[in-house]
């Protein structure tokens, strides 16, 4: 049990390290290895974030977006299809499409905002906003994403994006490493 799960952090790091890194030979080439792990994962919620994740990555380095896009929002929960167009909404934007990423934006908040997970909506408006700036799309109210978002994070509940240290870990490693005014900020 414990090497599976070895195995599988090992995958989600490569994966996830090398879309960070742009590096998509990298996944690409383990494409068909990576899905194999995605689709052993157990249906649980866990299991289904896991999946979902690897499949992300996949899409990233050249796989297909659209699909995974349209079975993200039939499969996986609703915090995890919103996770899914949100990426695919970044996607779109990074391969010059600002229409259709727009659009997929606003999929992935209005899903996000329907599973309480306000946080990510409010992120994920900036992230609107910035491709309206990037692509010279600004009119008049340029500023409604900025107070959508401010009331969405005053409604905050949360993100389903995974913290890889819970700010509890952050804040006693400051304390230890005797960085006090980073374990101060690090209490939240």
């Amino acid at each position: 049990m414990e090497a599976a799960l070895g195995h599988l952090q090992h995958a989600l790091v490569l994966a996830e390290e090398a879309v960070a890194a742009r590096r998509p030979g990298l996944v690409s080439t383990r494409a068909d290895a990576l899905e194999a792990i995605a689709a052993a994962q157990r249906s649980d919620d866990a299991g289904q974030s896991i999946a979902a994740r690897l499949r992300m990555c996949i899409a990233d380095c050249g796989g297909d977006w659209d699909a995974l896009a349209m079975g993200a929002t039939r499969h996986y929960a609703p915090p995890l299809a919103a996770w899914a167009l949100a990426r695919h909404a970044r996607h779109l934007a990074l391969t010059l499409q600002p229409d259709a990423s727009e659009t997929r934006w606003y999929d992935a908040i209005e899903r996000t905002c329907n599973a309480g997970k306000c946080d990510d909506a409010a992120d994920w408006l900036y992230a609107v906003r910035a491709l309206r700036v990037k692509f010279d799309r600004i009119d008049g109210t340029i500023d409604d994403c900025h107070r959508s978002a401010l009331a969405l994070r005053a409604m905050g509940d949360g993100t389903i994006l995974p913290e890889p240290y819970s700010a509890k870990e952050r804040a006693l490693s400051a304390l230890r490493e005797e960085k006090w005014p980073d374990a101060l900020t690090r209490r939240q």
